[in-house]
């Protein structure tokens, strides 16, 4: 019974992954605009991937009770760090591809998406460490709804907008990270 959550878990965290790709193309008025969003939005899963490696790290109680301990500052100076990393990456995989009109600040709108993550990764270990995976699952939840709620508004709203589209993803991700600040 108690690995039942975990499960659950499992599920709504596809759905979540998954939940960008089926929704993306109803927001970019051009195929294009739609590579150019994957190809940043890539950049930015890549460097993620950096934090990924921390939050195995952190998954041990010893670290998570080191990394508490780190002052705001460091964390946001990581969370910094790992932000120019996304727009480097973004940028690069931009370029490759042959994309001529680089947003800069719709990279940077993008790129935004790692500090609600990272913190959100921290406050998701803690959570685990007190066997608390329903705080994650309502967590996801939370994400799931305000996708859902914010990408139906904007699309009522405004037909094609990339950086609305954008907009709602991070907030999907700070409701994560509130609701776990909140309820774990």
């Amino acid at each position: 019974n108690q690995y039942i959550p975990y499960y659950l878990g499992i599920g709504l965290k596809r759905i979540k992954d998954n939940s960008i790709p089926i929704v993306a193309k109803y927001f970019f008025s051009s195929a294009d605009a739609l590579a150019a969003f994957f190809l940043a939005y890539r950049g930015i899963a890549f460097s993620l991937g950096l934090i990924r490696i921390i939050e195995a790290v952190i998954n041990n109680r010893q670290h998570l009770k080191t990394i508490e301990t780190m002052s705001l500052k460091f964390k946001l100076i990581v969370a910094l760090t790992v932000q120019l990393i996304s727009v480097i990456f973004s940028i690069v995989l931009q370029v490759w591809s042959g994309i001529k009109n680089i947003d800069l600040f719709y990279n940077l709108l993008l790129s935004l998406l790692v500090y609600p993550i990272t913190f959100g990764i921290l406050e998701r270990s803690k959570a685990y460490s007190k066997y608390d995976a329903n705080a994650v699952n309502i967590s996801i939840i939370s994400y799931l709804v305000v996708l859902i709620i914010g990408l139906c508004l904007v699309r009522l709203l405004i037909k094609d907008s990339e950086i609305g589209f954008s907009i709602i993803l991070i907030l999907s991700e700070l409701a994560v990270l509130v609701t776990l600040i909140n309820i774990s």
